[in-house]
């Protein structure tokens, strides 16, 4: 093969990987808009006390700007609820980030704070291990990307009877 012939050949295949980067994150921006969406929608419809204060919140910690994916305030509990959505399986950084905006919110509001993380997957195990030693002010939930199949919803209403 020609050496021009490779370098167009390379060129084309950085063009693909490019692309293919671009698809996947614009998917991870549509995904974390619909379940920003549901979350919004369950929480307010659920009844029990949910107020919206707001998406994309900014503080900022030693000058640099941090963004919180989404703040309630529920009148019953008189408590803030900040909300993250990773697009991604768990990882255990996710709770030292959720652990200060708690911290943060909790010298800098007059409410007690939950935070709460919804991720595309999470290991039992190492949620446990992420969690350890910290109040129970963070809990870590899963959003479905896809609906479960008939034989899973099935098995999962046999496990609850």
């Amino acid at each position: 093969m020609s050496r021009k012939a490779e370098n167009q050949l390379l060129e084309g295949y950085q063009a693909l990987k490019e692309d293919i980067s671009h698809i996947i994150e614009k998917a991870k921006i549509q995904t974390h808009k619909a379940v920003s969406n549901i979350i919004i929608q369950t929480l307010l419809g659920s009844g029990k006390g949910f107020c919206f204060a707001g998406m994309q919140r900014e503080i900022v910690i030693d000058g640099q700007i941090q963004t919180i994916d989404m703040e309630f305030y529920n009148r019953e509990l008189q408590c803030i609820i900040l909300v993250a959505v990773k697009t991604e399986e768990f990882r255990a950084d996710f709770v030292g980030q959720m652990n200060k905006f708690i911290s943060y919110y909790r010298e800098n509001t007059q409410f007690p704070t939950i935070g709460l993380i919804i991720c595309a997957e999470k290991g039992k195990e190492a949620v446990e291990y992420a969690l350890a030693g910290l109040e129970d002010r963070i809990f870590v939930a899963e959003y479905m990307p896809k609906l479960p199949s008939e034989e899973e919803i099935r098995n999962k209403i046999e496990e609850i009877l």
